[in-house]
């Protein structure tokens, strides 16, 4: 059991079981059980939607051509983008996924050769690359953007978990959680890596930065980083 403290300071609850956390009885649940079981028929509807939709899409603005690099979700790989990347390279940009398989996280694999993929793509492009990122490929995009800035001309992010609070509010965490020993030592993490197991209190975001070590626990209304929280 651990605590969060909500608003008003009040301190309520919530009890791991297993490798994830269930919502105290006061909050409402996560996230639909049947959306999760019904995800592969709605994800087959999308797609005939997206193949209705295509003359309409193809009168999207066309873009300047510089590279960008698309990254996946948890478990997804680079065919799981594959219709993004087309339409992208549809529009007149140079795409190009990530190339390193199955995302099971951050792996020693990932850490390694990711800089290199973006570092060869900038190089090969002659200029700064645009990151897009699927879920947890959105945290990835995130800590690139940070560590080579020099590399990345924007960051774009689909549904990443970057303000995860409970775990209960995603079907994500329990498959992170078994995955976890796959992952690479956590001192070879960035400092605003997303630590399993840990989250701030809510109340965190109004009293100070809670995305690194540094402002944790919040003391004062200032983040002490700088409010660099993006």
């Amino acid at each position: 059991m651990y605590l969060i403290r909500g608003a008003g300071g009040r301190a309520r609850s919530a009890v791991i079981t297993g490798d994830a956390a269930s919502p105290p009885a006061d909050q409402p649940g996560g996230p639909s059980s049947a959306l999760l079981l019904t995800e592969p028929v709605r994800g087959l509807a999308d797609l005939a939607t997206l193949l209705l939709a295509s003359p309409w899409l193809a009168t999207a603005p066309r873009g300047d051509g510089h590279g960008v690099l698309v990254l996946p979700g948890l478990l997804g790989t680079d065919a799981s983008t594959l219709p993004l990347r087309q339409f992208l390279r549809l529009l007149g940009y140079d795409v190009r996924g990530w190339g390193l398989g199955r995302n099971h996280g951050p792996t020693e694999l990932v850490l390694d050769q990711l800089p290199r993929v973006l570092e060869d793509h900038a190089q090969q492009t002659g200029q700064a690359v645009s990151l897009v990122g699927w879920s947890l490929g959105g945290i990835f995009a995130r800590e690139l953007a940070r560590a080579y800035s020099g590399q990345v001309r924007q960051v774009i992010t689909l549904g990443s978990p970057f303000a995860a609070t409970d775990q209960w509010r995603t079907h994500a965490d329990g498959p992170y959680r078994r995955l976890g020993h796959l992952h690479a030592a956590m001192d070879r993490l960035p400092s605003r890596w997303p630590r399993p197991g840990w989250r701030p209190p809510r109340a965190a975001t109004a009293m100070g930065c809670w995305c690194c070590p540094a402002c944790w626990p919040p003391t004062r209304a200032r983040c002490r980083c700088g409010g660099s929280c993006d």
